[in-house]
């Protein structure tokens, strides 16, 4: 992956699935901050925010999720 990105640099910048130039890019800042509080409804979510708050580390199947 390094050398790949290191020659393709544009993969910083553009997507590499076009299909995600499609998706709507407005910022909801209410969805932000229930997302760092760990209040989304998602209940698989909020744990992983909950732990990441309470404990400052988040292990490897909740950050590959």
């Amino acid at each position: 992956f390094i050398q790949k990105f290191e020659m393709e640099d544009r993969m910083e910048f553009e997507h590499v699935n076009r299909g995600y130039d499609l998706l709507n890019k407005t910022r909801n800042d209410d969805y932000l901050e229930a997302w760092a509080k760990g209040t989304t409804g998602f209940p698989l979510v909020d744990a992983c925010m909950r732990c990441l708050q309470a404990t400052g580390y988040v292990n490897f199947r909740m950050r590959a999720m």
